[in-house]
């Protein structure tokens, strides 16, 4: 090993590059000076600070004890171009540094303004050239810290210096003398600093290198920050006696197993297994290892604490000699064949090392068996070991988190306590927007407590073990951890064909690879040390092998199953870590994907992206005795922009076969940094090139010590100039653009509409109908849910919880009809109801607690009946309102009689970070049909009074003027909502019809009602209300594009989805040639005139000009930029011998923006006609418009689009368009939106199973979900109707603007404000409905969210006034209704992945849509809105 000798003596010099290979540059030399790798140490003073060091805010009860915290302050910094660049006296007492900045620490320096961000998935940012680093673009940062030391609190101490996190390497001088180097940037270093402290000021210098030999084993996808990124810390320990180190463990078994052992199998193999079932028996095993003067340590005793986490004692504390044993010596060096005091034991005193060795039956100390720790039921003790010194005298407090817990995996599956466990899981990155590597304990608690109320129960640390506060935080609130090593090397075999090519498999990086494993769990120590330099015993640690991760977390009762790290190949450091950890650690299984997720270093199968059908296919290897391990998807549903469909059927899937145990999907958090416009930096370390943004600097002004102190998540007010960055934001030439927002929640911790989905998937309680019992039969209608007319509604519920039972949950019921719910008493009492006020906010949600509802325990099922509620009843109440739409919602809130479990009053109370009211754990909403009319003689016995044979139809407003026809057609809550016609006289005249010049048709009827049908496009392009209010902003037109999501960008070479779109030229149909209008014949002087219309729609180069003039076409392709990419899962495929699963490889290929050359896009850049394309498409349209005299507009259309995709594809993809409907721009004043149809949040095809068919209102803005990359989003599934009406004040006289055929006035009064309805008719499909204040073309341009403005305005500036949906000027609302919309997928986002089922085919699609005037002022904060009534009624 060569290494750079600049340090013998060390002080004062800097740590610049010499002819020699520098330390980061030596993959062999893993750290110099470094102390071995422990559980977190406190150093207490007293019992009550080691017992509250836990509590979720352990400053509140006060800490007393030795460590003291050197950051949360602003140190000196200044970031200079490379190490060489580095003034050689930066370290040396006294050093001016008033010409540097300051940094608050921690913080990544280039989230403080210094330097450049870069992000990257797997493509490394540097030369692919190990060992070697860049020498002159290395940004360096220089910190410089003054700290004061109290003189009674160094004597007779040891003095530690640890560093919790540092990218990427680093160096350390304390008073000028130089204390060691250290890489690895997810795990602590500690130094021991005893010779080189003074009391009074002391002066702390550290240089960092943004690159190092350790960079390549660091490649996971995430923004490439640098710094100090963790606490630093100082803890005085006492010089005679303190404890090093201790490790903890709670052998178990269960049911029928065998003895509690702590010996494990045979290296490599699984040990055996504790059983399953009940808890038999538990012992509590702990070892502490002391350290201190040989002679302090004769007649030292440990006693052991247990304590419940509110400080009172559990049992008595149990006390124990320390026994001498030099093997575990913490703070010694074995060098020339002897013990060598590292940092000097003070004048003839000599290091030493003690055990004290704790062994005891649980249930008898405990006085019963333990109670078990699980995400579900997080229950722990606090355990404390106290170290007395010779004499009796107190030395020190340590403590940790005790949980009983044991995992492994039996049988095919994964076994947690003794039964079976399923992983509701997420990955989740380190990542902060403002700070972004240094996480505060507030936003670690806000991500707990919203995963928690989302029902997610397990977290994988991707890719590198986190800040301890995470585990100790997860221990608490109740959260399974797969703990991961600090290992990826992706970029070296990018789409996963060389596997040889990996780190893993060469013997010069043995040491490192195995160092960052095993130090997360250490019970052994094997120092190798291959020098020493004097003077000071600066021992250069070569292959200090602590396996550091497993050291330090090992005691964590959150972890539960420890990853090699992640898509790093596979490799003889794979077996290595493997054989180690499962020698050492009995208690958790190995997981490792890489090189196959089923080699022999995994004891779970754990493929990433594997689709269902994959997963079963794993599954039936497992049942043909194939394979005995669990499967768990260490990556799936990737959440990439508007993303996470088809997540209902791996649920179906996992909970379908035991050894299917769940999954994680990707990934939690957007990891966008809050950017600013800004000139370029001015530091030296600071790339020469253009920077188009930078981090906003907050955290420079911010202060770090409030930020520490806050327990909340810190709140994200944008400012003027800020928005959300992403890969190439900050002017770097390799990026992955926005494919690191990927998360479940925005940046700011706002969740997704994903979320909402993912906690309907994963909830921990189902609901269905259950058979009634009782009762005079069943209704022979097999719709019905098998009940019976007059016997209560019964409901089946299964608890699928893996350990706890319903006791602490209360049960709820509600009615709905046409998606509103219905107070009790119109049920119970059959109480009639009226039209009238919409309930108060709060007040319209009627949920009926269940009482008596028997407790089910987990994984079991029941049933309940709602009393005195019978199907009769029901139907009775449906028939009355008119009703085609009936539902019974069910839920399950926190609050049941019975024993809450641990820990949940602080994520599912009211107030504080949870939101107010019971915290709702699962809910349904089960389907019942309309009681149509044929039903009232079956119903006719159980018919109180007749309400049901003579049901009154809808309530019309009175005024209004309205066809039977139309009046048919509507559903009854729309009707009730009509805008009320002026009166006319009996002898006017009824619809006009007249032709316009163009061959336009324009319908006017009374009181200023007009309608046009354009002659140069076919479509309807005005509308104006009763009273003359135009309702229209543009022409209402056949749509069939969107824009795009990240997931339909996921290909490459032309075979995504978008890629296909844009081929096709659907992004920029238009009109082509003549169009056919038709008037039936004797329309004219009617109550009903129907127009006709046909015409061909093909891609416009006009419009292809239009949408590169507004920035839509700079992403390759026409606008579009696909996302290729590579991984590895399980593909099972069929050979000879039967079915076979193999290691299979989806390589989609190419990087952001690589897409073929569009011939149409040259061409219509330079202004010409391109040349007929193949690939491009054609639609034929036919329309007929029905208008009525009360304003309703019918519209039946016919879309052929069976040609709009000719281009022949490769036979593993298939066709599909991303929608086949109609859009609209409206006034811009209608800006709120009541539907009924699923909601509330935004919802599709393929992700509904959180969305109920509810009547929900928005408004139009809200509509709109803010994806870092600007897509479709605002759309919302399965709707009947929608009206837009204006949110505030009444329209002005003459609103809305716009112009088009025909003057408005009119009839006997004045003119009201209006809004727009659209409608399916009754019995029809329902369709999808977006509502937006940006059109689509402007969602496709922008590149931000931020931009979608400019955007729009850019849009409507170039977009052609012949154009179909040409906007007018002035704000506009577009809609958007659609009787197909193809799915969102979420498989991955790489490679055309939505599933079979939610595609949209080419194909003929016909559907009808009617448009009717409303009244136009809507009701805010109302969520149930129409059939006040029902919703308001109190009787």
């Amino acid at each position: 090993m060569v290494v750079s000798t600049q340090h013998g003596a060390g002080a004062g010099r800097s740590a610049s590059r010499t002819t020699a290979a520098p330390e980061y540059e030596s993959p062999s030399l893993l750290h110099v000076g470094k102390r071995p790798m422990h559980v977190p140490l406190r150093s207490h003073d007293t019992l009550e600070s080691a017992v509250h060091a836990f509590d979720v805010d352990p400053q509140a009860q006060g800490y007393s004890g030795g460590q003291y915290l050197l950051s949360g302050v602003p140190w000196a910094f200044k970031l200079f171009a490379n190490p060489d660049a580095v003034p050689p006296e930066f370290s040396e007492p006294g050093y001016d540094a008033s010409g540097w900045g300051t940094i608050p620490v921690p913080c990544s320096w280039e989230c403080a303004g210094h330097g450049q961000p870069i992000y990257t998935n797997f493509i490394y940012p540097i030369l692919l050239d190990p060992p070697y680093v860049p020498k002159d673009d290395n940004p360096t940062g220089c910190y410089r810290h003054t700290f004061v030391v109290d003189a009674g609190k160094l004597e007779g101490s040891r003095a530690f210096l640890s560093f919790n996190g540092v990218c990427s390497a680093f160096y350390v001088w304390v008073n000028g003398a130089y204390v060691g180097f250290s890489k690895d940037s997810k795990l602590p270093a500690e130094f021991e600093v005893s010779s080189m402290l003074q009391a009074g000021a002391n002066e702390l210098a550290v240089q960092v290198m943004r690159w190092s030999d350790a960079t390549y084993l660091e490649d996971q996808d995430m923004w490439r920050l640098s710094g100090i990124q963790r606490d630093v810390l100082l803890t005085l320990k006492p010089r005679a006696a303190h404890i090093a180190d201790f490790s903890i463990r709670t052998p178990l078994t269960f049911g029928a197993g065998c003895a509690p052992t702590e010996a494990p199998g045979p290296p490599g193999h699984r040990p055996p297994s504790v059983g399953e079932g009940e808890l038999t028996s538990a012992g509590l095993v702990a070892e502490v290892h002391v350290a201190g003067d040989e002679a302090a340590l004769k007649g030292a005793k440990v006693i052991m604490h247990i304590l419940h986490v509110d400080g009172s004692p559990a049992c008595a504390p149990l006390t124990t000699d320390v026994v001498a044993d030099r093997w575990y010596a913490r703070g010694t060096a074995h060098v020339g064949g002897h013990v060598r005091d590292r940092e000097g034991g003070g004048e003839g005193s000599r290091n030493g090392g003690a055990v004290a060795s704790f062994s005891a039956d649980a249930a008898m100390l405990l006085g019963q068996l333990p109670r078990l720790w699980s995400a579900e039921d997080p229950f722990h003790h606090t355990v404390v070991f106290e170290l007395v010194a010779l004499g009796g005298m107190r030395s020190e407090f340590e403590s940790a988190q005790l949980g009983f817990r044991h995992t492994e995996v039996s049988r095919a599956r994964l076994l947690h306590n003794g039964r079976p466990l399923i992983l509701r899981g997420v990955n989740r990155h380190e990542f902060d927007p403002v700070t972004g590597g240094s996480v505060p304990r507030g936003a670690m608690i806000c991500d707990i407590v919203t995963m928690k109320r989302a029902g997610i129960n397990a977290v994988r640390t991707s890719h590198y073990p986190n800040d301890v506060q995470w585990y100790e935080l997860c221990t608490i609130y109740g959260l399974h951890l797969i703990d991961e090593a600090n290992i990826e090397t992706h970029g070296f075999d990018p789409l996963f064909t060389h596997p040889r090519n990996h780190p893993a498999c060469q013997p010069e990086w043995l040491p490192a690879i195995l160092d960052r494993a095993v130090r997360m769990h250490a019970r052994d120590e094997y120092n190798c040390v291959r020098d020493a330099v004097e003077p000071g015993n600066e021992a250069r640690l070569a292959c200090n092998w602590h396996v550091r991760m497993h050291a330090r977390d090992k005691n964590f009762a959150c972890v539960t199953l420890w990853s090699l790290g992640n898509e790093a190949g596979y490799g003889a450091a794979h077996d290595a870590m493997y054989a180690y950890l499962r020698a050492n650690d009995p208690t958790r299984p190995v997981h490792y994907e890489g090189g196959g997720s089923r080699t022999a270093a995994t004891d779970v199968v754990c493929p990433m992206y594997a689709r269902p059908h994959q997963m079963k296919g794993l599954a039936e290897a497992v049942d043909a005795g194939r394979d005995d391990r669990p499967i768990i998807l260490s990556e799936y549903a990737h959440c990439m922009g508007n993303s996470v469909g088809n997540l209902r059927e791996y649920w179906q899937a996992f909970e379908s076969h035991p050894s299917l145990a769940g999954g994680f999907i990707w990934d939690w958090r957007d990891q966008c940094l809050l950017a600013t416009k800004a000139p370029p930096p001015t530091d030296e370390g600071a790339s020469p090139k253009a920077q188009h943004s930078r981090v906003t600097g907050r955290a420079a002004a911010a202060s770090a010590a409030a930020a520490r102190a806050a327990l909340r998540a810190p709140e994200f007010n944008l400012e003027p100039g800020e928005y959300w960055a992403y890969g190439g934001d900050f002017g770097e030439t390799q990026h992955d653009g926005q494919f690191c927002g990927n998360g479940l929640v925005f940046a700011d911790f706002t969740p997704k509409p994903e979320l909402a989905e993912v906690k309907a998937c994963m909830q921990p309680l189902g609901f269905s109908w259950a058979p009634a019992k009782g009762g005079s039969g069943t209704h022979p209608d097999t719709t019905l849910p098998h009940s019976s007319w007059d016997a209560p509604i019964r409901v089946k519920v299964s608890n699928k919880y893996d350990y706890l039972d319903t006791g602490h949950l209360a049960l709820q019921w509600r009615l709905l009809l046409d998606g509103a719910p219905v107070h009790p008493s119109v049920l119970l009492k059959g109480a009639a109801f009226e039209p009238g006020a919409p309930p108060a906010a709060g007040e319209c949600e009627h949920w009926e607690s269940l009482l008596r509802v028997p407790v089910l325990a987990a994984r079991t099922s029941g049933e309940f009946r709602i009393p005195q509620l019978t199907l009769g009843a029901v139907l009775r109440a449906a028939a009355r309102a008119s009703a085609t739409g009936v539902a019974l919602g069910v839920r399950a809130v926190v609050g049941g009689g019975g024993a809450h479990p641990a820990g949940w009053a602080r994520w599912c109370g009211s107030g504080g970070a949870a939101a107010a009211g019971p915290h709702v754990i699962a809910e349904a909403q089960l389907e019942l049909p309309a009681p149509p009319r044929q039903w009232a003689a079956a119903l006719e016995p159980w018919d109180v009074g007749g309400s049901l044979v003579a049901a009154p139809g809808p309530s019309v407003p009175h005024g209004t003027r309205m066809t039977a026809e139309a009046e048919a057609l509507l559903p009854p809550a729309l009707l009730r909502c009509l805008l009320p016609a002026a009166e006319e006289d009996p002898g006017s005249p009824g619809l006009q019809v007249s032709t316009e010049p163009d061959g336009s048709v324009v319908v006017a009827g009374p009181g200023g009602m007009l309608v046009t049908v354009s002659g140069t496009t076919g479509c309807l392009r005005d509308m104006r209300a009763p009273g003359g209010e135009a309702l229209l902003g543009g022409e209402l037109c056949p749509n069939l594009f969107r824009a795009p999501t990240d997931n339909d960008r996921g290909g490459s070479a032309g075979g995504s989805y978008a890629a296909r779109w844009v081929a096709a030229g659907l992004d920029r149909m238009a009109v082509d040639g003549r169009v056919e209008l038709a008037v039936l014949p004797g329309a004219s002087a009617t109550a009903v005139v129907e127009v006709r219309a046909r015409f061909a729609m093909r891609p416009s180069a006009s419009l292809l000009r239009a949408r590169l003039a507004a920035g839509g076409g700079d992403a390759g392709g026409a606008g579009v930029g696909e996302m290729g990419g590579s991984h590895w899962f399980a593909v099972v495929e069929e050979d000879g011998s039967g079915d076979e699963e193999k290691e299979g490889e989806q390589v989609a290929g190419g990087a952001a923006g690589d897409t073929p050359p569009v011939d149409a896009l040259t061409a219509a850049a330079a202004g010409a006609e391109p040349a007929p394309d193949p690939c491009e498409g054609s639609v034929s349209v036919s329309v007929a418009y029905r208008v009525h005299a009360c304003g309703l507009v019918e519209t039946d259309w016919l879309i052929d689009a069976v040609d709009a995709l000719p281009a022949r594809l490769d036979r593993k993809l298939h066709k599909s368009l991303p929608r086949v409907g109609v859009s609209v721009p409206l006034p811009g004043h209608l800006d709120s939106v009541t539907w009924m149809g699923a909601g509330p949040h935004a919802c599709y095809p393929d992700r509904k199973a959180a969305a109920p068919v509810r009547q929900h209102t928005a408004a139009v803005a809200d509509m709109h979900v803010p994806y870092i990359f600007p897509q479709e989003s605002c759309g919302r599934a399965d709707v009947r109707w929608a009206m837009l009406r204006r949110s505030g004040a009444p329209a002005p006289a003459g609103g809305g603007g716009g112009g088009g055929g025909g003057g408005g006035g009119g009839g006997n009064g004045a003119r009201q404000a209006c809004g727009l309805a659209f409608a399916v008719t009754r019995g029809a499909a329902p369709m999808q409905l977006s509502c937006s204040r940006y059109s689509v073309a402007a969602s496709n341009a922008a590149r931000h969210d931020c931009g979608l403005p400019g955007a729009e305005d850019a849009v409507r500036a170039a977009e052609p006034s012949h154009g179909l949906g040409a906007p007018r000027s002035g704000p506009r609302t577009y809609v958007c209704m659609d009787a197909a919309h193809m799915g969102v997928g979420g498989d991955d986002s790489w490679s055309p992945s939505v599933h079979a089922e939610y595609l949209v085919p080419p194909a003929a699609y016909g559907f009808s849509l009617c448009l009717v005037p409303i009244r136009g002022e809507a009701v805010d904060g109302s969520d149930s809105g129409l059939i006040a009534g029902l919703a308001g009624s109190s009787l």
